[in-house]
């Protein structure tokens, strides 16, 4: 059967909506083995085309409406399409490196990101360094502009980010080796500040290479700095972090586990802090008995033998190797097990103890073509104040509970600490409300502006700070096509009429394409401007029917034959390849018709033509001058005749042509050389289907 391709242009008819989330700049997760999940649904789901590979660290960016726009490993960057971005490869991080990147959006700007990168424990001297990407470039694909820039060596494979109290600029803390420092830049509109504020915290880390793997993480709320010392260390030092001028204090260390690493494990590795930043989760590995571990600590209380004594073991296993711990834009804690094929996820992470309600292998991993092991032991690294609306930078959003009306509600991020706000809805309309509802006079392109001023670091202090976003104001009211009967199930190709939104099919899928090979009913959910719209179509397959084109007949050249379909439809395709109703036979042999109407696919037996009792007819003369016209001498008709043979004569008695077959003709000549012209004698034998052999004779004139 050809495979053929049906391409359906999706109309979205908008049924209802629901709030929409403020940002959703870290909704997709790329990690591990080719492994990706999106967050645009709940539970999140898993996604297929990853490129990445990382044993360890990695990094990924979304735009605000939960669109993915690039991910890293630390060595390559991959733009949205899942190829390697232009200038995106040979980047100096390290795929065995526990914190190897983080990605920020650049202070002031909307397209241009910093890459941050470190490299792994075992390599010599690892350095912090960042790359630049303009998405502007490659026709929106983005583009590595500047790369491999060195800020400082000789530090751990420890990166971490968090907000600037003001909310706009941001922090990047790395860990120096042989020492007790803690180094801290600044990102700002301006770039990257040329000196660190340095943090001595007395805790030494020296020795074993291995003694610098583990996690570095900053609370929610920019508050507060955890790293993890695995190895013979084996040690979680906790810090707090003034947001205002990058200094590290009140530094306490302890040890987590009560029993010694064993051999190679690692020993403390992944650390995350609760949302409000109260509790810190703390994951390990020391012995064949306890190869994942999972503890949480109540690091708001006084000293380390405090914390320490708050330790409450949610979890022990020893059928997998504990990894990295990654809070997520859904408020959850998600903990990745080396080489399983699943995330368990700490449900209620701010509640103490076993309240905390964790999950173990709640979110089965997509096992790509050739993963055995889709998760390693790390999750992307974000900057932390992001995940938590409160703590993030200001942003804003519109809602339509109508989606195809021109009333939109303004939502901020976060507004808790505003002092007040003034929107601008770019049709001549201001509001000083902090949630207003506004209706545009028509649907179209607007640029809404907002200026929010609220108390800065200090308390006389206040910051102004202005936003802007482009609204695309569309009626949705379209509709699917209607649902489609098909004859042959080849592919099809199901589109989204629309390039912006979120998706999500009927088979998990969430591309705006996918593509179908069987029969079914499919609906398409799409969300886009605070609505969520869905519509279906149903694909059948029609059942198969034959009929008959009629009894066997015969024909004759100058009596055509015409087989008609025996019922009406569309889609005619005759045997010979005619694609009418209808077909007029002048030659005999086998024909046969397909065709379909409406509820079934009709295909019709094959009717046999042989030649009939035809009337024998030669032409009297012919002219074989090459001009295409009467060229050549023979039977115009066929006949039914069992044995058939022409002769022609010279006018000397001579054969000059010779022939049993009816379809062949003389051309004028014999042996290759041009006859002249004048009068042949012609002879045809034949012995009809009934009855004696008998003999035709007569004469032709060749012309020249």
């Amino acid at each position: 059967m050809q495979k053929t391709s049906i391409y359906i242009l999706l109309g979205i008819l908008l049924l209802n909506a629901f709030p929409s989330e403020a940002q959703k700049n870290f909704n997709n997760w790329f990690f591990g083995n080719k492994t990706a999940l999106s967050f645009n649904q709940s539970p999140p789901a898993p996604m297929s085309g990853s490129l990445l590979v990382s044993y360890e660290g990695c990094s990924t960016m979304s735009d605000d409406d939960g669109n993915i726009l690039f991910y890293s490993n630390g060595t390559n960057v991959f733009n949205k399409k899942n190829q390697v971005m232009q200038n995106g490869s040979d980047i100096l991080g390290n795929l065995s490196s526990t914190s190897n990147s983080v990605i920020v959006l650049q202070p002031g700007s909307t397209t241009r990101y910093y890459l941050f990168v470190v490299g792994a424990s075992n390599t010599f001297l690892p350095a912090l360094s960042y790359s630049i990407i303009d998405m502007t470039q490659a026709n929106g694909l983005g583009a590595v502009i500047e790369k491999n820039i060195e800020i400082e060596g000789n530090n751990f494979e420890k990166l971490a980010a968090a907000r600037h109290c003001n909310k706009k600029d941001i922090w990047i803390t790395i860990k120096m080796w042989n020492g007790d420092e803690y180094h801290s830049y600044l990102l700002t509109s301006a770039g990257v500040s040329p000196l660190p504020v340095i943090s001595n915290t007395g805790f030494q880390v020296t020795g074993d290479e291995n003694n610098a793997i583990g996690a570095l993480k900053f609370s929610p709320d920019g508050k507060r700095l955890a790293a993890a010392y695995a190895g013979s260390m084996n040690q979680v030092e906790i810090m707090d972090f003034n947001n205002s001028t990058g200094k590290l204090s009140n530094p306490v260390h302890f040890a987590p586990l009560d029993y010694p690493v064993s051999g190679s494990y690692r020993g403390v590795y992944g650390l995350e802090f609760a949302p409000g930043g109260k509790l810190l989760y703390v994951s390990s590995n020391v012995d064949p008995t306890k190869t994942a571990e999972l503890h949480q600590f109540d690091v708001s209380l006084a000293g380390a033998t405090a914390i320490k004594n708050s330790g409450q073991l949610i979890t022990t296993r020893s059928d997998w190797f504990a990894g990295g711990l990654q809070l997520g834009p859904d408020g959850k804690i998600y903990l990745a097990l080396w080489r399983d094929s699943a995330l368990s996820v700490i449900e209620d992470p701010d509640i103490y103890g076993p309240g905390c309600n964790f999950n173990y292998n709640k979110i089965l991993l997509y096992k790509g073509s050739g993963v055995a092991y889709p998760s390693e032991s790390g999750l992307p690294n974000f900057v932390a104040s992001d995940l938590v609306a409160q703590y993030a930078n200001y942003s804003f959003y519109t809602e339509r509970t109508d989606c195809s009306s021109k009333t939109i509600t303004g939502k901020i991020s976060y507004t808790a600490d505003l002092d007040s706000v003034r929107w601008d809805f770019g049709d001549g309309v201001q509001s000083t409300l902090l949630s207003p509802v506004h209706t545009f006079p028509a649907f179209g392109e607007y640029t809404i502006n907002l200026i929010l001023y609220r108390k800065g670091c200090t308390v006389a202090e206040l910051i102004v700070t202005t936003l802007q976003s482009k609204l695309s104001l569309t009626s949705a009211s379209t509709n699917l096509p209607p649902d489609m009967a098909i004859c042959e199930m080849a592919e099809i190709v199901l589109r989204s009429n629309a390039s912006d939104g979120n998706y999500l099919w009927s088979t998990g899928e969430t591309t705006d394409t996918i593509i179908i090979k069987q029969p079914g009913l499919y609906w398409l959910e799409k969300t886009v401007q605070g609505c969520s719209s869905r519509d279906s179509i149903l694909i059948t397959q029609k059942s198969i029917a034959k009929v008959h084109l009629g009894n066997d007949t015969t024909v004759c050249v100058e009596k055509p034959v015409i087989l008609r379909a025996p019922v009406s439809g569309t889609n005619f395709t005759w045997s010979d390849g005619s694609t009418g109703p209808t077909l007029t036979v002048t030659k005999p042999g086998a024909y046969s018709l397909k065709f379909e109407n409406a509820s079934t696919c009709v295909v019709s037996d094959t009717i046999n033509v042989e030649v009939g009792n035809c009337e024998i007819y030669f032409p009297s003369a012919f002219t074989p001058n090459g001009d295409t016209r009467n060229d050549l001498f023979g039977l115009i008709n066929i006949t039914s005749a069992k044995t058939f043979e022409l002769q022609i004569f010279d006018r000397n008695g001579q054969i000059v042509f010779q022939s049993r077959d009816q379809y062949q003709k003389w051309d004028g000549t014999k042996n290759g050389k041009r006859q002249p012209a004048g009068t042949y004698v012609w002879l045809m034998r034949f012995k009809p289907s009934r009855g004696p052999e008998q003999i035709v004779k007569g004469t032709v004139l060749l012309i020249r």
